[in-house]
């Protein structure tokens, strides 16, 4: 009897990596590009021109995008130079057989984060990518938490803002409401110092003319002018600095203001 063999697990699936864009007008270097990545977690997009590539930047979510450098129409370089205007979240890795300072220089200046030399070994291509990719999502990373720190600042400003006008309503009622005290204090007095003087004053056209000079006191005028109709005739009191003058009833009274008596 034959052993049954052993069955063996299904190989663990590959994580995604993110999603690429070839650009290269000749189909060799993209062909080969894709059988090493596809099958490590990358999900591959292809172009043969520059214009081509703009619109699959346009049209789809790409994460990186590694371009020729000689190519009819468009170079690599205007194609990362307009790639940063069509798809500024995606990264970009320049190919060139052309190794030169000159040209590193001027790819890291149109805005490539990286670039590799032909020839180039699949891990020198897979390092490259993972450590721009890396890079990339670090600065979104680092994005997303400026722009919440930014909104968070914002939303404190306003509160900080709106705790100001609170406390300034508050400061201003309280003004309102220590004026309105201070008024209904100043009436009180003023109504407990008629009443004494009613209380103790049996002479009216005296009563008036105090009445008069306490009126004006209370609300810092300069004459007071008080009519009085008893049924038998009106009794008219005028009070002002230097004069203190009574009509009516009791005849007509005339005399100094500080003659008059308390």
């Amino acid at each position: 009897m034959r052993p049954r063999p052993t069955p063996t697990a299904p190989p663990p699936p590959t994580r995604p990596r993110g999603t690429l864009l070839i650009v290269d007008d000749e189909p060799d270097i993209p062909e080969l590009l894709e059988r090493l990545l596809a099958g490590r977690g990358w999900t591959i997009h292809r172009a043969k021109s520059g214009a081509e590539a703009l619109r699959t930047l346009a049209d789809e979510t790409v994460d990186l995008m590694v371009t020729d450098l000689r190519m009819p129409g468009m170079t690599g370089l205007e194609l990362i130079e307009e790639a940063r205007q069509t798809a500024p979240h995606c990264g970009s890795v320049l190919i060139t057989g052309y190794a030169s300072t000159e040209t590193a220089v001027e790819a890291l200046r149109k805005g490539a984060d990286d670039y590799l030399t032909k020839p180039f070994r699949a891990e020198d291509l897979e390092g490259v990518l993972e450590r721009v990719l890396a890079a990339r999502r670090l600065r979104r990373d680092n994005d997303i938490a400026s722009h919440r720190v930014r909104v968070e600042a914002e939303v404190l400003r306003r509160q900080q803002r709106a705790a100001a006008e609170d406390l300034a309503r508050t400061r201003d009622d309280l003004l309102r409401s220590r004026r309105d005290r201070d008024r209904r204090v100043r009436d009180l007095a003023f109504v407990a110092e008629l009443t004494g003087l009613l209380a103790r004053e049996p002479d009216l056209p005296r009563v008036l003319q105090r009445t008069a000079r306490i009126l004006a006191d209370r609300f810092g005028a300069e004459s007071v002018r008080l009519e009085l109709d008893g049924g038998d005739g009106v009794e008219v009191v005028e009070w002002g600095h230097g004069l203190s003058r009574s009509t009516g009833l009791g005849g007509d009274l005339t005399r100094s203001a500080a003659q008059d008596p308390d």
